[in-house]
């Protein structure tokens, strides 16, 4: 492993975990619509999975003698609810490639690799969860009603 390599590659997904704090926690206090307090609580609950995705990282970071980043990566700011939670579709999405590209890189370090590992399928499932908000999968039903059968 280049440990080069999976400093700069963990620091990416630090940035990305910094700017979820953020984004997620400022939508929490913009957020205005009639489920406003689901969302909201929806919001701090994510920015608090950031967080501690972010201190995960760090303590990653310094354990290969890396210096953690300050620097978020950029922080996107709607006051439409459809436009925040693209916003974080694609935040996420972000984070989970991020995690992706640095499984690569520290492929051959397995206790790293099993972290980032569940890192990655924590985004996964954030992914699929908007993806859902948002309607982004489609799906047929093949009947409208469903009868169970009695058995025995």
């Amino acid at each position: 492993m280049d440990a080069q390599q999976a400093i700069a590659a963990l620091n990416r997904g630090l940035s990305l975990e910094y700017a979820g704090v953020i984004q997620y926690l400022q939508q929490s206090f913009l957020v205005q619509d009639p489920l406003r307090e689901v969302y909201a609580d929806f919001f701090r609950d994510s920015s608090q999975s950031c967080h501690d995705h972010a201190r995960q990282l760090g303590e990653m970071l310094v354990g290969l003698a890396g210096v953690p980043t300050a620097e978020p990566a950029p922080i996107r700011q709607s006051a439409d609810l459809t436009e925040m939670l693209q916003q974080d579709l694609e935040l996420e999405r972000e984070a989970l490639n991020a995690y992706l590209d640095a499984i690569k890189i520290v492929a051959d370090d397995v206790p790293l690799r099993v972290m980032l590992e569940r890192m990655a399928e924590d985004e996964q499932r954030h992914v699929w969860q908007l993806e859902k908000i948002l309607k982004q999968k489609a799906f047929h039903l093949a009947a409208k009603e469903i009868r169970l059968r009695q058995t025995g």
